[in-house]
């Protein structure tokens, strides 16, 4: 699946995988809430649906506003084809909750791209590896039912994710990083 960035697709050897889910991760302010976002905008204008939920202390209402300031930002496609979703209430009710109302809105919207931003949180939250591999499991099992993507934001460097449940449970790890270089940062992925 092209994510509509030229760079990152012949990084990706093409885009990223269908009916996978990867994890997106960096410190915070790596870009990983925005690259996520121009990947949505760039499906919704290759014709395909996408679902955002929110799970971060950034409502999507902020997000929304935030993005308006970038190029690929379209606000006629917010409610139809990008729809936002704040995944939190159902976060605090459990795994199970969670899963359902992230699936069926992604049934629902007939999505092929679903962006969970704020995976950190939802550990947060339950804070039982048991409960987020299970999640992480069914989640995925439902997304391949739907030939959807999921793309999961979380905040850990590289080296800590790899030793949680999310590393092994998704398809695929995308780091972020960033560099300084006096008052310039880069960022790396």
């Amino acid at each position: 699946m092209a994510t509509g960035i030229a760079p990152f697709d012949k990084l990706l050897g093409g885009g990223l995988p269908r009916r996978q889910s990867v994890i997106v991760t960096g410190p915070p302010g790596s870009g990983k809430t925005v690259l996520t976002s121009q990947i949505a905008f760039a499906r919704v204008a290759a014709g395909d649906n996408v679902v955002i939920a929110t799970v971060t202390s950034e409502s999507h209402d902020k997000l929304v506003h935030d993005l308006r300031s970038l190029s690929f930002f379209d606000q006629e496609k917010i409610g139809s084809e990008v729809f936002f979703l704040n995944a939190y209430p159902w976060v605090k009710k459990g795994p199970k909750e969670t899963r359902e109302i992230l699936l069926s809105t992604v049934r629902e919207r007939g999505a092929s791209l679903l962006v969970l931003d704020g995976l950190r949180a939802v550990r947060d939250v339950w804070s039982n590896d048991g409960q987020l591999r299970d999640f992480l499991y069914e989640i995925n099992v439902g997304l391949l039912a739907h030939s959807c993507v999921g793309l999961f934001t979380t905040e850990y460097d590289l080296d800590e994710l790899t030793r949680r449940p999310e590393a092994t449970t998704l398809d695929g790890i995308i780091a972020i990083s960033l560099r300084r270089h006096g008052q310039r940062r880069s960022r790396c992925i």
